[in-house]
C-alpha cells in the first residue's frame, strides 16, 4: 500500500526485496518505533551524539510540519520501521532549501530502501515547495541537503549516487571545563546581561541581524525561534547571555542542555546553540568575551565540558576563536546540495 507519492520505480525495486512493505507518512503514535530504528541506525554508523525521544518529538511538532505532506514511513509486514524520511524548509539569502532527514535499519540495508527514501524526497520536495511557494524568493534556487558524518561512510555514498555534492563542512567542537578558561574582558562601554523573557525578543533580532551575511543561514520568525529555542525544555536561559552596547542588544550566546550531547566520558555538555555579535560590533573581542563568560557560567552550574558547532569556512574567523578559546573538532559533517527546481519555478 502506499500512501504517498513515491516514484512508483523505486517503490517497487524495494518492494521486490521486502515483501509487503507499506510505505505512509509517520504518526506521532510512531515516535517509540521510530527512535529504536534511528537508534538502530546510529549505532551501525558509529554517530557520536545520539537522538532521543524528545529530539524527534521536537522534530516532528514543529510549526510548519505536515506530517502527510513531508514525512514518510516504510513498514514491515511485522509492523516493525524500516525506514523513513523527513523534509524541512528553510529559506535565506543563498538558497531556498529543503533537508531531507532519514535512516534505513541496518537489517535491511543494500536493498534499495534508502534509494526509495531518497526518491520520495525528491518528489515530495517539489510538493513542499509549491505548498509555500509564497515564503520563497523566485530569483534563488531551490536545492535539497542531505548530510553525512565522516563515519558514515554508506551514506555519503548513497547521497553521491543520487547526484548531491559535498558544498560545506561543520566541525562539532567540544571543550573540557576542567582545564583553565581564558580570560576575556569585554571593551569599555559594553556590558553582560542574563537572557530574559524581556529580552527575548532582542535576542532573535540580535541573530538575525548577526547571521545576515552568514553563508546559508535562514532568516528566524518568532514562531521558529520559540519552537527550537526558548520553549525547547533543554534551553538554558540561566547560562544563556547577552552583550549590550547602551541600551542595544550587540552579541549573545544561548545555551542548551540536551540529552546525547555528552564529552567522552558520557558527562553531559552545555550547548552552545547559537553565537552571534552584528557585525558593525564584530573585530573588538565581544565574541571572544561572551564566549569565555558563557564557559565560566556552565563550569559554575556544574558541567564538565561545553559544545558548539561551527561552519568550517565561516569568514569571520570562528573556527580559529574556537580553538583558541580550548574547543577541539569531535565530529566533522558534510552537507550535501542538489538543486531540484529551477529559480522561480516553485512559484
Amino acid at each position: 500500500m502506499t500512501e504517498h507519492p513515491v516514484p512508483v520505480p523505486v517503490v517497487e525495486r524495494a518492494a521486490a526485496e521486502l515483501p509487503q512493505l507499506t510505505w505512509r507518512p509517520l504518526r506521532l503514535a510512531d515516535l517509540p518505533a521510530l527512535h529504536v530504528l534511528v537508534a538502530a541506525a546510529e549505532r551501525a554508523d558509529g554517530e557520536r551524539f545520539p537522538t532521543t525521544v524528545s529530539d524527534l518529538e521536537h522534530e516532528l511538532t514543529a510549526p510548519a510540519i505536515d506530517l502527510a505532506r513531508d514525512t514518510i514511513a516504510a513498514e514491515g509486514v511485522d509492523g516493525r520501521l524500516l525506514g523513513w524520511g523527513r523534509l524541512e524548509l528553510r529559506t535565506g539569502a543563498t538558497w531556498n532549501r529543503i533537508h531531507v532527514f532519514g535512516d534505513v535499519h541496518p537489517d535491511v540495508r543494500r536493498r534499495g530502501l534508502g534509494t526509495a527514501v531518497m526518491g520520495w524526497a525528491e518528489r515530495a520536495a517539489g510538493v513542499l515547495f509549491n505548498a509555500r511557494a509564497g515564503e520563497l524568493d523566485a530569483a534563488l534556487p531551490c536545492v535539497l541537503t542531505v548530510h553525512a558524518s565522516d563515519a558514515d561512510a554508506a551514506r555519503a555514498r548513497l547521497q553521491e549516487r543520487c547526484g548531491f555534492s559535498v558544498v560545506r563542512y561543520f566541525n562539532d567542537m567540544l571543550r573540557p571545563l576542567d582545564q583553565p578558561i581564558p580570560e576575556r574582558a569585554l571593551p569599555d562601554g559594553y556590558r553582560f546581561v542574563v537572557w530574559s523573557p524581556e529580552l527575548d525578543p532582542a535576542f532573535r533580532e540580535t541573530h538575525n541581524a548577526a547571521f545576515a551575511d552568514v553563508w546559508g543561514a535562514t532568516h528566524v520568525d518568532a514562531e521558529r525561534w520559540n519552537h527550537e529555542f526558548t520553549d525547547d525544555p533543554g534551553f538554558r536561559p540561566d547560562l544563556s547571555l547577552g552583550v549590550m552596547a547602551g541600551d542595544q542588544l550587540v552579541g549573545y550566546v544561548m545555551v542548551g542542555d540536551w540529552e546525547g550531547l555528552t564529552d567522552d566520558a558520557g558527562l553531559q555538555a552545555a550547548w552552545l546553540a547559537l553565537i552571534g555579535v552584528r557585525r558593525e560590533h564584530r573585530g573588538r573581542g565581544v565574541a571572544s568575551a561572551a564566549i569565555a563568560r558563557a564557559l565560566h557560567v556552565a563550569r559554575d552550574a556544574g558541567y564538565a565540558a561545553a559544545g558548539l558547532d561551527v561552519d568550517t569556512e565561516n569568514l569571520g574567523g570562528a573556527p580559529r576563536l574556537y580553538e583558541g578559546l580550548g574547543f577541539h573538532p569531535v565530529k566533522r559533517l558534510a552537507l550535501r546540495a542538489k538543486s531540484v527546481i529551477e529559480p522561480g519555478r516553485a512559484r
